[in-house]
């Protein structure tokens, strides 16, 4: 165990190293694509385009290497696994506005419009819905794949600067012990539904210090809809456990898109409501269960249907 254990960390270690250097050869090939160069602009264009295929297959094999990670460490013998995934924003963190003024900082960086995103809606839309529509309210055009590779990249960098130097970042009430306590358990997987692009929502996940909570996840990457983030999350978990079923898997969120994608795949909902929404409001989605946040152990427990 400790061997594979071993050959695992050393296999993420390089992978870490080639993506840090991809990425660093995207923004020089995407800096240069976008100078006046007669007839060779778009030639520069095609090989970032290249290059974000080659880094989203980096990612994926990264990804693997978290749920083999995973599989090594986790053993269980119950049929009756339950899998638990976690919305971010709203559910376990809010970073009050820091996410947001990363956004439009990295807009405002490569298209001179500023504030441009304060209008758009955000709560329960994926990172790729939004910035198309940012895009279509500021430039009244979508932007093309490279565009949206390099606006991303300043955005995580951006975010992470500002999530390390802000103290706004707040970890609900509830999630540390929460979180601790589901960890400890054979018959638990914790996993991620969330609408960030996969390298925001590790950052977010890192500056709050409840990344190592969470290997595996479905992220926004070419589908702005929620359902598609949820069947990711979904392709991830039965490569832990095949044989879970959707009646043992518990989305958990603070919106009515939380709990309408949990529906649609036939998975349970727990609706909190410690994001934009109400108890109320959330009631009238009819989700499986509604909580007012998770510092509510034994009823999230209770509706888990897990053993302490």
């Amino acid at each position: 165990m400790q061997r594979v254990s071993f050959g695992v960390a050393c296999v993420q270690s390089e992978i870490e190293r080639r993506l840090e250097y991809a990425n660093v050869i995207l923004t020089i090939t995407l800096a240069v694509g976008v100078m006046p160069r007669a007839g060779t602009g778009q030639l520069y264009l095609d090989v970032a385009q290249v290059l974000g295929g080659f880094i989203q297959l980096l990612k994926n094999i990264r990804l693997a290497m978290r749920v083999c990670d995973s599989t090594c460490d986790f053993i269980c013998e119950e049929n009756s696994l339950k899998a638990l995934l976690f919305d971010i924003d709203g559910t376990l963190i809010l970073d009050h506005g820091v996410a947001g003024e990363a956004f439009d900082s990295a807009f405002e960086q490569l298209y001179g419009l500023t504030h441009v995103s304060q209008e758009i809606p955000k709560s329960g839309r994926t990172d790729l819905l939004i910035t198309q529509d940012t895009a279509r309210h500021a430039l009244n055009r979508v932007l093309e794949d490279a565009e949206l590779s390099k606006l991303h990249e300043i955005y995580v960098g951006l975010l992470e600067t500002g999530l390390t130097q802000s103290e706004r970042l707040e970890v609900l009430p509830g999630v540390r012990t929460l979180l601790n306590t589901l960890k400890s358990l054979k018959s638990v997987l914790l996993g991620l539904q969330t609408g960030n692009i996969e390298s925001a929502a590790w950052t977010k996940l890192r500056a709050a210090e409840i990344d190592p909570f969470f290997r595996f996840g479905g992220f926004c990457v070419n589908s702005a809809d929620r359902v598609d983030v949820l069947h990711q999350a979904l392709e991830s978990l039965r490569v832990l456990h095949r044989t879970c079923k959707s009646s043992d898997v518990y989305v958990i969120g603070d919106t009515p898109a939380d709990v309408q994608a949990a529906k649609i795949v036939g998975a349970n909902s727990i609706a909190v409501a410690t994001g934009c929404f109400s108890r109320e409001q959330l009631e009238l989605a009819k989700p499986s269960y509604v909580m007012d946040n998770l510092t509510q152990m034994d009823e999230f427990i209770a509706a888990v249907g897990i053993e302490l």
